[in-house]
């Protein structure tokens, strides 16, 4: 606004000293008047007008390139008797005056660019082709992912990601290549924006100094001569699409994205296309939850929809979704359905795009106003094409105490910090290890680890971080494991909730052994006094356990386990009473 200011300054300083150098208007196309009613029917409320000088690399930003600049509301498109916008006095030179329709936040509008390019900033060993032997230098310092990893400098016609990588006067357009800031060019035989501004028109303009012959650049631009007025033709304001224009087009109480029609990518841009999105959620786990994409074949997910067609036995069939494997949230996708019963199939594909499982189906009717569909599927050892064939990579996790900040012990040894003790003193000596099948029951054949212990029911090995068997061919496994003292006493436990094993790398929870009084076995006492827990207080010596500090019983669950039955005791996690 201070440019504005600065500008309306000049404008009023010369106004009635020199003829103005252009005046101009405007029109809404499909609008007979440009009117306080029309301009609110088409979501242009206001109109910014610039006047551009000629580019060039002296030239820092855009803000040095503007010559003049109003900001008007929409309807005020007649301000002198002629019915024109009185530009300001500009001398001799090149320009480009440009027209652009500004929404309900002051801003004009862009069109977004959906394909981004990537771009890294040269760093110290940053070099292009991944190998780090050809650095970008100062001249040309970014390397461009899309165009090959080459180093670019920013010229026009460079690729961009944003304007920090074109140099003064390009910026980014929205095709992702440097271009002048301007949006209209004065050197090209025309006017025009950029692809990506949305209700914008241009027009060259070129001021010749007295007794001076013709346009100095030639082409299409509107000529006249220092100190004479220049009648520009109407600008031609194209309004924005209903889906961009701000308003509640089809009065239904949501506005541009926010209403279905705009959100899907088979709208025509406007607000009232009736249409039943359905919003399809998908959760994909893999061996019931245990095991990650890493651990298996399945690299793709590909889910089909399946309608009952024209009601004459013919069938439609859509591949909808077709994505990476992701475990970690719901696969999302927005689609018209027609109404009627519907079936969807889930397949799992390999890298090269192979089908490695079964397929996974259900089904659901679909309502002709649309909603939501959720759905979970589980491929299982059984639903592979080929037996996977892996060993269990086990590393016990000990939850040693409670609270949302506590203390998941992994080692066998005390848990240290900076060479002294945080967290207790106990050293868990032994480990118990017993594999079942799916169903709880005794595997048919026992199973030996890595280092060569045969595992059949339950047996002692020395407490180590990680359990390796050997190859198995997948199918339905359980593990128990507990973790003792040099006693002998059980100090940790799964054996209440087995852990179902899958291929790959996985993590057993085995939570603390509590006597029915709420106390530790003697032998599995982290501490005798707060000393023992380490020199910071948030841990405490809570029933011979490092407890972490609390403030509601909420703070005395485990992240990992929920609920155990404890409460905030003056500040510290304790066993909770009876009552």
């Amino acid at each position: 606004m201070a440019i504005l200011a600065a500008l309306g300054a000049t404008l009023g300083a010369t106004a009635c000293q020199e003829a103005p150098s252009y005046r101009l208007s405007w029109e809404l196309e499909g609008y007979r008047e440009v009117s306080a009613a029309t301009c609110a029917e088409s979501g242009v409320l206001s109109v910014r007008v610039r006047a551009y000088a000629l580019p060039t690399l002296d030239a820092p930003n855009l803000e040095e390139l503007i010559r003049d600049e109003l900001l008007l509301p929409c309807q005020r498109a007649t301000l002198d008797d002629e019915g024109n916008v009185v530009g300001a006095t500009l001398p001799p030179g090149d320009y480009a005056i440009q027209v652009r329709g500004v929404d309900r936040t002051s801003t004009p509008w862009i069109e977004g660019s959906a394909d981004r390019i990537t771009i890294d900033a040269r760093g110290e060993d940053n070099g292009c082709g991944g190998s780090g032997t050809q650095e970008c230098g100062p001249g040309a310092p970014f390397c461009v992912v899309a165009s090959g990893l080459r180093c670019h400098d920013g010229s026009l016609g460079d690729p961009c990601d944003d304007d920090t990588q074109c140099q003064a006067p390009y910026a980014c357009n929205g095709d992702n290549a440097c271009e002048y800031l301007t949006g209209c060019d004065p050197e090209t035989d025309y006017g025009s924006c950029m692809g990506d501004q949305l209700v914008c028109a241009c027009q060259r303009l070129t001021i010749t100094a007295k007794d001076q012959p013709g346009p100095g650049s030639g082409g299409d631009a509107v000529a006249v001569e220092e100190g004479s007025t220049a009648e520009l033709p109407p600008f031609g304001l194209v309004p924005p699409p209903e889906c961009n224009d701000g308003i509640d087009n089809d009065h239904d109480g949501l506005v541009d994205g926010l209403d279905p029609a705009c959100a899907v990518s088979f709208g025509d841009g406007t607000e009232g296309l009736p249409v039943g999105i359905t919003e399809l959620r998908l959760d994909v786990t893999l061996f019931g939850g245990t095991a990650p994409c890493s651990a298996v074949p399945l690299t793709r997910i590909r889910l089909d929809w399946h309608g009952e067609g024209d009601g004459e036995g013919e069938t439609s069939e859509e591949t909808i979704l077709e994505d990476s494997c992701q475990l970690e949230r719901p696969y999302t996708v927005s689609l018209r359905l027609p109404a009627g019963p519907a079936t969807f199939s889930v397949v799992g594909l390999d890298r090269d795009g192979l089908v490695v499982t079964t397929t996974k189906s259900f089904g659901n009717e679909i309502s002709p106003t649309g909603g939501t569909v959720n759905a979970a599927i589980d491929f299982g050892a059984n639903d592979f094409l080929e037996p996977i064939v892996s060993e269990i990579r086990a590393r016990p996790v000990y939850v040693s105490q409670l609270g949302l900040e506590a203390l998941d012990r992994s080692s066998c040894d005390p848990p240290q910090k900076n060479g002294a003790p945080y967290g207790g003193l106990l050293q868990l000596e032994q480990l118990r290890l017993e594999l079942l099948n799916g169903h709880g029951g005794p595997l048919g054949a026992p199973i030996s680890l890595e280092g060569g212990e045969v595992i059949d029911g339950p047996t002692a090995l020395d407490c180590r971080t990680e359990l390796v068997t050997e190859d198995l061919v997948w199918g339905s496994y359980l593990m128990v494991i507990e973790a003792l003292s040099a006693e002998g006493e059980v100090c940790f436990s799964n054996a209440q909730d087995p852990f179902f094993a899958a291929p790959g790398n996985v993590q057993p929870i085995l939570s603390r052994v509590h006597l029915d009084d709420g106390t530790v076995p003697d032998s599995c006492h982290d501490c005798e006094t707060d000393a023992d827990c380490g020199d910071e207080e948030r841990l405490r010596c809570v029933a011979n356990v490092c407890q972490s500090t609390c403030e509601t019983d909420d703070d005395c669950t485990s992240d990992l386990l929920g609920e155990l039955g404890f409460a905030c005791v003056e500040g510290f996690c304790a066993w909770a009473s009876d009552g």
